[in-house]
């Protein structure tokens, strides 16, 4: 494949500066020219740009992002969460490692270009059982969506044969016909078409292309201005409906992420900039509402993450030690602990956007169950385990109620409203309780699980919220701010009678949660207007009225969204004592705490 293919030369940011950068093919952390001269590559060479985060590839579940660093000298695979928490280094050999992407089943794929041909390997999150799963006589081998085929690129850089192969390398058939380029290779996610970088001259701009996976009915998909650049590293978004691409201007020396929609042609540029740095290889998160890509805009190049309208850019890799996080990021938050006792379940905004997810009850195994393009609250579980239903925010004005497996699957709206909010199960599994309506008047209502029969409990002149029904069916615990109160817990018959405050305290009362036996209730209490801030868990006793404080605290954070662990010794609540919201444990006295999420 000539000498040319021997090394990738390593960043778009230095290649910039020499003639043609912008018309050159990316491959690892940059760009390659096979126009370029060997004098000139070895130039380059001689000065290899530190790499702290690159090439990033977004896990299915969102929980994770692989990436390269040669910050030890040599390529090598690392793992991180998107907070930029749990970094791990997977790969420790020399060799130049690329393509990254993800099974399924949530292993790393990478392949390592050696001798003008590649091997590709699938490793664990944690590096462990790296094997080898194919070779291929050519460069940046990737799978299918079903992994039973190979796409790989053959021949020069300026006369590049794609071809495809079985897995084992057999039956390889040559679907572009090497008279120009086609770098960057990507497939759809139903697997038949695949995207790639290509040019309609020798001398014309770089731009991206789709193609049947067989080769045919090829056509261009980035119209991009000339004075933008050269559009490459076409990545498909989750719904095969639009592409993540990369423009880069030789002329100004910057490098921006935009997005294709595939039935329109329409394109929109992300984080528009003057400065000369590079944002660079796109890399879609499942629910399509956010963005990873390399960056070198703080002078190294690290990972970032970013909404897909460009908005909200933020560092994950690189962050000096003791770095304060985004004070809105939730790594856990709303716990909600399993009827048996062996799962929590919470929700986050790691990825940009509150989701639900589960873990056990030690703080392993942390799973995301939905990937909503709203945020989605109030996840609760049904008094047998198996399902879940948990609120939506709104985009379109209404909010949805939803219900779902308990691992997630089968997910389905029940009802959809404007100001539905936290839903939760009847004791019998029979209905749910939510409350819904327009500020300053939100009420009480239960309704079938198919949505219908929905019925009021109590309406109020006022605002009713947070209801949750006691284990033996009996009475509903809810926050009410009638009479020109603040919040404040109330406890009420199934039937909407026998209204009455459950305490005498002056401070704000917020989510109640039933004790198993339903003799206590647990729920947070902080002093509105306190310069403070301060909350707390407590628990009252039903029965005699009697309210203890749960745990103290010098500092001023809170402690709140209590969960009862099955047999009232436990409560799981959320607290951003560490400067981060996470879900932590302590006994029903308030002794033994200790953090669950988000521990390095």
């Amino acid at each position: 494949m000539g000498a040319v293919m021997k090394k990738a030369l390593p960043l778009l940011s230095v290649l910039a500066c020499l003639p043609g950068a912008a018309r050159t093919p990316m491959t690892r952390f940059g760009a390659e020219s096979g126009a370029q001269t060997r004098a000139g590559q070895a130039a380059v060479q001689k000065a290899v740009p530190r790499i702290n985060g690159g090439l990033p590839s977004v896990s299915p579940d969102g929980q994770h992002i692989a990436f390269v660093s040669n910050r030890g000298g040599s390529d090598d695979l690392f793992v991180i969460a998107p907070g930029g928490t749990g970094e791990l280094q997977l790969t420790h050999t020399p060799e130049e490692k690329g393509s990254l992407a993800w099974t399924a089943a949530g292993q790393i794929v990478f392949s390592v270009f050696a001798g003008d041909s590649s091997r590709l390997f699938a490793i664990d999150q944690d590096g462990r059982n790296q094997r080898q799963i194919a070779s291929v006589p050519g460069r940046a081998p990737t799978l299918s969506p079903d992994g039973t085929s190979l796409l790989y690129m053959a021949g020069t850089w300026t006369a590049t044969r794609l071809t495809v192969s079985g897995v084992d390398g057999l039956n390889a058939r040559q679907i572009t016909d090497g008279s120009s380029i086609a770098w960057n290779n990507h497939w759809s996610p139903d697997g038949k078409l695949i995207a790639f970088t290509g040019r309609e001259t020798p001398d014309g701009e770089l731009a991206v292309y789709v193609m049947n996976s067989d080769g045919s009915s090829r056509r261009r998909v980035s119209n991009i201005a000339p004075e933008e650049g050269g559009a490459q590293w076409p990545v498909w978004s989750p719904d095969g409906r639009g592409l993540a691409i990369q423009v880069n201007s030789r002329k100004a020396a910057t490098s921006h992420i935009w997005i294709v929609d595939i039935p329109t042609g329409r394109a929109l540029k992300l984080a528009a900039h003057d400065q000369q740095y590079l944002d660079e290889t796109p890399s879609w998160f499942p629910d399509g509402a956010h963005i990873a890509f390399q960056s070198n805009r703080t002078g190294r190049m690290e990972v970032w993450i970013m909404n897909a309208d460009g908005s909200g850019a933020r560092q994950v890799t690189g962050l000096p030690q003791g770095t304060a996080l985004p004070p809105s990021l939730t790594f856990g938050g709303a716990p909600r602990v399993s009827p048996d006792g062996s799962r929590i379940l919470f929700t986050s905004n790691r990825t940009g956007r509150s989701q639900v997810y589960v873990m056990n009850d030690d703080g392993s195994g942390v799973r995301q169950l939905t990937s909503e393009s709203e945020g989605v609250f109030s996840p609760n579980w049904s008094p047998d385990g198996k399902r879940i239903v948990c609120g939506t925010d709104s985009s379109t004005g209404k909010n949805r109620i939803i219900v779902m497996n308990a691992d997630g699957t089968g997910r389905r709206t029940i009802s959809e409203a404007k100001g539905h909010q936290a839903p939760s199960w009847s004791p019998d599994g029979h209905k749910i309780l939510f409350a819904t309506g327009q500020f300053p008047n939100i009420n009480i209502y239960t309704m079938d699980l198919n949505g219908a029969h929905i019925s009021g409990i109590s309406p109020n002149p006022g605002f009713d919220y947070d209801p949750v029904w006691s284990p033996d069916g009996a009475r509903i615990a809810f926050v009410s701010t009638i009479r020109g109160q603040g919040p404040r817990i109330w406890v009420m018959n199934a039937d909407g009678t026998g209204r009455k405050r459950l305490t005498s305290s002056d401070e704000a009362e917020e989510g109640p949660a039933w004790s198993s036996d339903s003799r206590y209730l647990a729920f947070q209490s902080s002093r509105r207007g306190s310069a403070s801030h301060e909350a707390y868990v407590h628990s009252v006793d039903i029965s005699t009225g009697a309210d203890r404080k749960l745990g103290s605290h010098a500092q001023p954070y809170l402690d709140e969204t209590p969960s009862w662990f099955p047999g009232g010794k436990r409560i799981a609540f959320q607290s951003n004592r560490t400067g981060r919201m996470e879900i932590w444990i302590m006994d029903a006295g308030g002794s033994g705490q200790r953090q669950l999420t988000g521990i390095q």
